[in-house]
């Protein structure tokens, strides 16, 4: 709500226009100036009272502005606060490049003994052997000597093949190798 001076201003002047224009201010007899005071007087009697009931809303809205509110905030099957997620679990480091050393060296004490027995002939020979990244050996050729039996060729290439060298980073490598059937 706010005051509007020219909506007071207007109920006061209008009548005292209204009065004057129509001739009953100047006129002899005090009926007519009686009349024209009355009514001015109640344009202001009016003006006065609305603009007392205008102050009376502005002060209820400054009291409701500056009053604390209160607000009741109820928890309802709160869940307990979440612990933190655990860090991501560290990837491990990447195995180590090929190491043809050492992947000879766990060739040359494959134990062929039990070959003998399957035909293989005493003496050394030698194979080539293919090698996963994970260490196992998923190929095995026997190429020398030449002429050796299936069964004799078999038992040697399957005790190899058993043999498993340190998991490395990259592709298959197919590495040769010396053996000896005792």
């Amino acid at each position: 709500m706010r005051f509007d001076a020219m909506k007071y201003a207007n109920v006061a002047l209008l009548p005292l226009a209204a009065v004057l224009a129509s001739g009953c201010y100047g006129k002899s007899g005090a009926d007519g100036a009686l009349f024209a005071t009355a009514i001015v007087a109640g344009a202001v009697v009016t003006a006065a009272n609305e603009h007392a009931e205008y102050e009376r809303a502005l002060e209820r809205e400054r009291e409701r502005d500056e009053a604390p509110i209160y607000q009741r905030i109820y928890l309802v099957n709160q869940a307990p606060a979440a612990a933190p997620a655990p860090p991501p679990p560290l990837l491990p480091p990447p195995p180590p490049p090929f190491d043809a050393k050492s992947a000879r060296i766990a060739l040359s004490q494959v134990d062929l003994a039990k070959c003998r027995e399957a035909g293989a002939p005493r003496g050394y020979g030698h194979a080539k052997a293919t090698i996963n990244p994970s260490g196992d050996i998923s190929k095995v050729v026997i190429d020398e000597p030449t002429g050796m039996s299936a069964e004799a060729a078999t038992c040697i290439g399957d005790a190899i093949g058993r043999a498993t060298v340190s998991e490395f980073s990259g592709s298959l490598v197919t590495v040769g190798t010396t053996w000896f059937v005792p």
